[in-house]
């Protein structure tokens, strides 16, 4: 009993010493270490060197866990360095978690350096984090709104910006985005203008240009920026859905142009990106990605029907060369069969009995022709030849059962009533009842049979 008290004594002591331990930790005052690694991050961001910011913030932020504020604000500087990286997804990823860090509390809380405050500013636009959008830029003052004069000062202070830093990108999307709010589409095409001339890698500004000459129906203009953002270096690291988003209205672009073999050597070019479940979820109007789905089946057509008549040139002159060559012929009439070319079908099968009299699968297909023209006469001789087969040659059995049924149909059609009372019931003899219903159901010729036997008063 004793030992059992002692052990239970031992066990809350264990457990003690443990929440103690653990209060002592969590009042631990914050790692200088991990504190001088946010500082020296901060410092190799302000200094653009972007790779070496990542890897020290990287650290600090896993170091400073328990800090939400200090873990926030290297959560933006990941995220800005990860955007001059070009790496958007790691930047868009980093930009949420610091948003949900901060919460209301708000970026200004964070002490992050003035000169960024424009970067953040476009980057919450960008990719839509509601709530952040209106961050105070550093030393213009920039906000949304709706007075004529306030608009026409922000639009000057940042003029005057752009000329100082022409190579700070952040300051034209937001001038860029100002003028659009305005309906001043020929200012906003200028100063997209001027930031592709001083950044020519920029992709998000030649979308947004060409977008507006589509938009404006300069379909000429539209597609020379689309083009452009085709040819950037991959350094430019262009996003996958901007990058399919060029693609498709480059080809409307065509479209409208009326510019066939682009858009042939487009769509040749990146066949396999255009699913259709992949341009239905593009952020692009609706009436667009209809009529691309429309080209996209349009061009696949004629694309089928160019490879059939390529095939059937090849086909021709390989028959020439192996006229005893039989699969050849089939492949052909097939292919004939495919484009409802009748009068090429039945002169390929004449040719395929000449040089082969013995086939008389060709014999039956061209009798059926004959047939589904209603030339009884010529159907009737070549089912005939089917029904008597030179000596030695074999026919299969299930041919023989369909061209005696044939047979009896050119007898009733010509009104040759001597022979199809006779003929008919040699072959309802040789036919079992259900294999002759399956024959005629699957030849399509139930209501022809119906006939026939009314007519023999059946």
């Amino acid at each position: 009993m004793v030992r059992k008290k002692k052990a239970k004594f031992f066990t809350v002591g264990l457990v003690s010493i443990a929440l103690l331990s653990c209060s002592l930790l969590f009042c631990q005052e914050i790692d200088p270490f991990y504190s001088k690694l946010l500082r020296d991050g901060e410092k190799l961001f302000l200094a653009q060197n972007f790779k070496e910011a990542v890897k020290t913030l990287e650290i600090a932020a896993f170091g400073l866990h328990r800090e939400k504020k200090l873990r926030g604000k290297a959560y933006v500087y990941l995220s800005l360095s990860f955007y001059h990286l070009k790496n958007y997804k790691k930047c868009e990823e980093y930009l949420r978690k610091a948003a949900e860090l901060v919460e209301k509390e708000g970026f200004q809380s964070l002490e992050i350096d003035e000169s960024i405050r424009s970067e953040l500013y476009k980057l919450f636009n960008y990719f839509r984090i509601e709530g952040w959008g209106e961050l105070p830029e550093a030393g213009m003052k920039i906000r949304p709104t709706q007075v004529k004069g306030d608009a026409d000062i922000q639009i000057r202070e940042l003029e005057k910006s752009i000329k100082a830093e022409p190579h700070n990108i952040y300051l034209y999307y937001i001038l860029h985005e100002l003028h659009r709010k305005n309906n001043n589409l020929k200012e906003a095409k200028k100063v997209l203008q001027n930031l592709v001339k001083n950044n020519p890698n920029e992709v998000d500004a030649y979308y947004l240009l060409a977008r507006i000459y589509f938009e404006q129906r300069k379909f000429k203009d539209a597609s020379k920026n689309f083009e452009q953002i085709l040819k950037l270096p991959e350094k430019a690291q262009i996003k996958e859905d901007l990058l399919l988003k060029t693609k498709v209205s480059l080809i409307l672009c065509f479209y409208y142009r009326q510019e066939e073999k682009k858009i042939r050597d487009l769509i040749v070019k990146f066949m396999n990106d255009f699913s259709e479940e992949k341009i239905s979820s593009l952020a692009l109007e609706e009436k667009d990605k209809r009529l691309f789905l429309q080209i996209i089946d349009t061009y696949r057509a004629q694309a089928a029907a160019r490879q059939m008549e390529i095939r059937i040139k090849e086909l021709e002159k390989a028959i020439k060369k192996e006229p005893r060559n039989t699969s050849l012929y089939y492949e052909l009439y097939d292919l004939h069969r495919k484009k409802r070319n009748d009068k090429d079908a039945k002169k390929l099968l004449k040719n395929l009995v000449k040089n082969n009299p013995d086939e008389y699968q060709g014999t039956y297909l061209l009798a059926k022709i004959e047939f589904s023209q209603k030339k009884y006469k010529d159907a009737l001789k070549y089912f005939n030849q089917v029904l008597k087969p030179s000596e030695g040659a074999e026919v299969d059995n299930e041919l023989v059962l369909k061209s005696s049924i044939y047979v009896s149909l050119c007898l009733f059609h010509l009104n040759r009533r001597e022979h199809l009372e006779s003929f008919v019931r040699s072959v309802e003899e040789s036919i079992a009842e259900e294999k002759l219903k399956q024959i005629l159901q699957k030849e399509g010729l139930e209501e022809e049979w119906g006939r026939l036997k009314e007519s023999l008063g059946e």
